[in-house]
């Protein structure tokens, strides 16, 4: 996804009237993290430190998967205030995305709309993580670094 159509789906995002409260924070935090909608969607605000810049990806309410590790991933500086913003208006949900208190089980639809407003056809939740990719590589990020930040 180049800048200017993930630009135009956050836009669009900011129009929906019914998902304008959780989407577009889902979507700049995929653009931002590279994560699956699955963990986007079940991340807690316990997982998140402000003060050192630390995100913790491990579901909370699953046992230890030993095959595959998730290591503490830096917070990026740009994805900060979003977050900061979104925890002042938090209410008492303990998930980074909801809707008024509510878990969003899936963004689908939501997603799917923002995306016919922005003028984009074939794009899902999951090319943001693709794109993260892209974007970090082209701007000369460490492959490694990368790979860390979306496992």
């Amino acid at each position: 996804m180049e800048r200017q159509e993930a630009a135009a789906l956050l836009r669009a995002a900011l129009r929906l009237p019914k998902s304008r409260s959780y989407l577009p924070l889902f979507i700049v935090i995929g653009l931002h993290t590279g994560q699956r909608k699955r963990a986007i969607l079940g991340w807690r605000w316990s997982q998140i430190s402000f003060n050192d810049r630390r995100i913790d990806w491990r579901d909370p309410t699953r046992p230890p998967n030993n095959n595959k590790v998730r290591p503490l991933a830096r917070l990026p500086r740009k994805l900060v205030p979003h977050l900061r913003r979104a925890y002042e208006r938090r209410g008492t949900s303990d998930y980074v995305i909801h809707d008024d208190g509510h878990l969003i089980g899936d963004v689908k639809s939501s997603f799917r709309n923002a995306c016919i407003k922005a003028g984009l056809s074939g794009v899902s939740p999951h090319p943001l993580r693709h794109t993260r990719a892209t974007w970090g590589m082209q701007a000369g990020a460490n492959k490694w670094e990368l790979a860390a930040f979306s496992a």
